[in-house]
Parts: C-alpha cells; sequence; structure tokens
C-alpha cells in the first residue's frame, strides 16, 4: 500500500511535564485530526516528540536563581489566515513576579485584536 502525502509545515508544542496525554495517544489524535492513517505515521510522530523532549529535558531542569536576572530575546513568527505576525521581546526567565508565558500571550492577542485561540499557539 503506498501513500502520497503533502502536509503544510507544522510546529508544535507538547508540554515537556505533560502527563494527561502521552505522546502516542497525542499522535493517534493527531493522525485522526489530520485523516492520515496512524498505523502509517503515529509512531513517527510519537518517536520524534519522545526525542525531543529527550533532547531538552536538561535545559528544562536548571534552576535559575531568583536575584538573578537572565534575559533571553523571543522570536515570535505565526501565519493567521493571510497574514503573518512577527513580533520580538526580552523575556526574563528568572521572575516569577511577571506574567507567565501564557498570560503574556493572551494580553499580546487582547492588544492586537486577535481571537482567544490564538494565544495557545504564541
Amino acid at each position: 500500500m503506498e501513500y502520497e502525502w503533502s502536509f503544510p509545515a507544522c510546529s508544535l508544542t507538547y508540554v515537556f511535564a505533560e502527563e494527561l496525554v502521552t505522546p502516542d495517544q497525542f499522535a493517534n489524535i493527531m493522525c485522526l485530526d489530520l485523516d492520515i492513517p496512524p498505523q502509517v505515521f503515529a509512531s513517527q510522530i510519537s518517536t520524534a516528540i519522545r526525542t525531543q523532549i529527550e533532547e531538552y529535558a536538561p535545559v528544562a531542569e536548571i534552576q535559575i536563581p531568583e536575584e538573578t536576572e537572565m534575559r533571553v530575546v523571543v522570536n515570535v513568527q505565526l501565519h493567521l489566515a493571510k497574514h503573518l505576525l512577527r513580533d520580538q521581546f526580552e523575556w526574563n526567565l528568572s521572575s516569577t513576579n511577571d506574567l507567565t508565558p501564557e498570560e503574556f500571550a493572551k494580553l499580546l492577542c487582547q492588544d492586537l485584536a486577535l481571537s482567544s485561540g490564538t494565544s495557545f499557539h504564541i
């Protein structure tokens, strides 16, 4: 059996500490959502997720002292229908008093009059 598929470029964020949905479950759901055969693609997707989790696990465990300011530049590029949102900002990784990334994304969407569902992608 042969399959010919053409997919647009896709990226996603899988939460490192996700406990409700495993990479295998996620991959199966994604295949069903995209109407592609899970028996062909699910293992490739879940393997890619696991590989990236393993590669980035050490980064997630780094403890940053609160009194140390550690700023990183975040670049956002998001395609929304026929529009492209590009933004760049600094984020202080050590701050516990600032907004969470989720709160920031919601505020950015409000400021730009984007739908609330868009915040997930930011």
